[in-house]
């Protein structure tokens, strides 16, 4: 007989239907206690997803607060805007949990909010990501794409480099030689330009979402780049409300808004998007 049994739901975030968006495991942490890191990897190794989401309600803290974590097959990651969608519908589907609505997680960065509307969508309330003009980063990232973007920034908080490109085509045609992406500092890459899509489909901008060094080669639909997506865009479009496409192979359209900080409050952003579960069971441990 197993030692512990952990119940899990495999959700696909930001899609409405099975087989698109992108995919997180998301568990539920036993006696509201987080399992030890080396366990918590290797579970995460196991689902090999982009993105296992481990939960517990916060102790002491009234209901409908919880602690969040991520992890990618190799590591923990600061923040992870699929599986944090993906949890919140685990939550708000579970009658057992009866959560209220909003909810809020506990995370490594900071409390963040997740509330349903009543046609089913979620909206996420994540940071903003500082970013610093890197040119220097050009040759390196033009290297392992085989294509110079115009354009390249660092996110210190997050360690991802942001390169920005002319066309929408250029997205969808990146072949990146995920060895040299491994040699670039650690992080993700993200790789953007202006709308509309390829197929002509409006949106404000495209975007793909490359980490190798973290264990995910391409991620489907990366919720946080939007915390440095969306605030690039208003500066460079003048506008605070977006839509967005992800032209990764299984596609996503995500919805961000720029909130504009008050006071001594850094800017927030908006993000909106629907999961469905695909999978229930339980891993024996």
């Amino acid at each position: 007989m197993p030692a512990m049994t952990l119940p899990f739901e495999q959700v696909d975030a930001f899609t409405t239907k099975p087989f698109a968006g992108n995919p997180a495991a998301v568990m539920r942490m036993p006696g509201g206690k987080f399992l030890s890191d080396d366990l918590l990897t290797k579970i995460a190794a196991e689902n090999n997803l982009s993105e296992t989401a481990y939960w517990c309600p916060k102790a002491g803290a009234p209901k409908g607060e919880y602690e969040l974590r991520w992890f990618t097959p190799t590591v923990e990651v600061v923040l992870c805007g699929h599986a944090t969608l993906a949890t919140a519908h685990s939550i708000f589907s579970s009658k057992e949990e009866d959560a209220p609505n909003p909810i809020f997680f506990h995370t490594k960065s900071g409390r963040l909010t997740v509330e349903r509307s009543e046609d089913g969508r979620m909206m996420m309330e994540l940071p903003t990501w500082p970013q610093a003009n890197s040119p220097g980063l050009i040759e390196g990232v033009g290297a392992a794409l085989g294509i110079a973007p115009k354009e390249t920034y660092w996110t210190p908080i997050r360690r991802d480099a942001l390169a920005v490109f002319e066309y929408a085509q250029q997205i969808a045609d990146l072949k990146p030689d995920l060895q040299q992406l491994r040699a670039l500092p650690p992080g993700g890459l993200i790789c953007s330009a202006p709308g509309p899509a390829p197929d002509g489909q409006a949106c404000d901008f495209v975007y793909r979402f490359f980490a190798p060094s973290l264990g995910i080669d391409e991620d489907p639909a990366c919720g946080s780049a939007q915390c440095s997506l969306v605030p690039y865009w208003a500066g460079r479009l003048g506008k605070n409300d977006f839509s967005s496409l992800q032209l990764s192979q299984r596609g996503a359209e995500l919805l961000g808004c720029l909130v504009p900080s008050a006071g001594a409050d850094s800017d927030r952003v908006l993000v909106r998007g629907s999961a469905v579960t695909v999978i229930r069971g339980e891993m024996y441990l």
